[in-house]
């Protein structure tokens, strides 16, 4: 039935868990599907923001995963994890994500 005059309803929360266990099976392309609708209903989920990176790199999209740090870190700049994962990214491929160094103010 249509309750209410609903015809879909979308848990932000769901997509991105959705998308991080299609991510850990392999399947990227399903994977960053489920965490990009995730993210653009929620784009203060540092989880999805990750994997929706890892995701795209593993996909060999390394360019792709610099833009999801680069739009992570712009929704949620003080997440350490965030900050982690995106610095273990630069590192893999320098040139690509430029990170402000911690000790500039």
């Amino acid at each position: 039935g249509n309750w209410w005059g609903v015809r879909q309803y979308r848990i932000p929360q769901i997509d991105v868990n959705t998308g991080v266990a299609a991510r850990e099976a392999g399947d990227f392309p399903t994977a960053v599907q489920f965490l990009r609708a995730g993210l653009a209903a929620e784009p203060h989920d540092s989880i999805g923001w990750v994997h929706l990176a890892l995701a795209l790199e593993q996909a060999g999209d390394a360019r792709g995963a610099a833009s999801a740090y680069r739009d992570g870190i712009g929704h949620l700049p003080g997440d350490a994890a965030l900050q982690t994962m995106a610095a273990r990214f630069a590192a893999r491929h320098p040139g690509l994500l430029s990170l402000p160094r911690p000790d500039a103010e």
